[in-house]
C-alpha cells in the first residue's frame, strides 16, 4: 500500500489538462488551481497506459476519520477521463492506495479507509467497461492497540467487510 502522494510526474500540458478535469469532476479551491486542493499520485494502468490517482487534501473532500475522496483518471487525446470516483455516494473514501496484478489487461485497485477505531476497510476496484467499480471488501481489524503496521499480518485479523 502507498500511503503518501508524492504528485504525478506532469508536464506542463498534462497539468493543464488534468486541473481542468478535476476542476471540472470534483471543483475548484478559490482562486487557486483545482490541483493545489488534491494530492495525486502516478499510476500505471495495463492498457489503459499511465494514470493518476487524486485524492482530496482539503476539509471540503476530507471527513473526520482521515478518509478523503478519491479519483482515478487516464490520459486520452486531447484530456483526461475520469475512471473511478465522482458519484458522490458512491465513490472511494480512503487514505492508502495499491495497484494489485492480476491476469486482465488492467491491474485492479485496492483502496485502505478508516472504517471505525481499530478498523481499516479494504476495497477492491476492478476495471469493467469503461471504468472500475468496486468487486469486493476486506475488513482489517486491530489485535491490539496501538497498531503500528496495518500490513502486518500479525498485527490484525481479516474478515469481509459488513459481517460485524
Amino acid at each position: 500500500m502507498q500511503e503518501t502522494f508524492r504528485g504525478a510526474s506532469l508536464n506542463e500540458i498534462d497539468t493543464k489538462l488534468l486541473d481542468k478535469a478535476v476542476r471540472s469532476d470534483v471543483g475548484g479551491c478559490g482562486k487557486k488551481t483545482a490541483l493545489d486542493c488534491v494530492a495525486t499520485a502516478d499510476v500505471a494502468l495495463g492498457r489503459l497506459g499511465n494514470g493518476v490517482i487524486v485524492i482530496g487534501d482539503n476539509a471540503e473532500l476530507c471527513g473526520a476519520t482521515g478518509n478523503c475522496a478519491i479519483f482515478v483518471y487516464v490520459r486520452e487525446k486531447n484530456r483526461y477521463r475520469l475512471v473511478l470516483g465522482g458519484e458522490k455516494l458512491s465513490e472511494p473514501y480512503g487514505w492508502a492506495f495499491a495497484v494489485v496484478p492480476s491476469k486482465r489487461a488492467v491491474p485492479d485497485l485496492v483502496f485502505a479507509a478508516n472504517s471505525s477505531v481499530g478498523e481499516n476497510d479494504l476495497t477492491l476496484f476492478r476495471y469493467i467497461g469503461d471504468k472500475f467499480v468496486e468487486r469486493g471488501c476486506e475488513r482489517l481489524i486491530a489485535r491490539g492497540n496501538p497498531v503500528t503496521n496495518w500490513w502486518d499480518p500479525s498485527q490484525v485479523n481479516v474478515q469481509p467487510c459488513g459481517t460485524d
